[in-house]
């Protein structure tokens, strides 16, 4: 765990960790969580830094808006 937040607006706890680039790890965590009703739901959402989104923009084909 990295850091671990309170929501005063909403009433929920957010926590942010680090976790391995490893998809059925990821899946394993999440399922455990629940089954063992530690949480009774929750979300992963992937952050990144500037310099993470600008090497995976690089590997992103140029993209455009659809011509109408």
């Amino acid at each position: 765990m990295i850091s671990y937040f309170w929501g005063l607006a909403d009433g929920n706890n957010y926590i942010t960790v680090r976790l391995p680039d490893d998809p059925h790890m990821i899946q394993a965590l999440y399922l455990s969580r629940l089954s063992q009703g530690v949480l009774k739901d929750y979300t992963f959402i992937e952050l990144m830094t500037s310099a993470d989104m600008v090497d995976a923009l690089k590997r992103v084909p140029e993209v455009t808006a659809p011509v109408e």
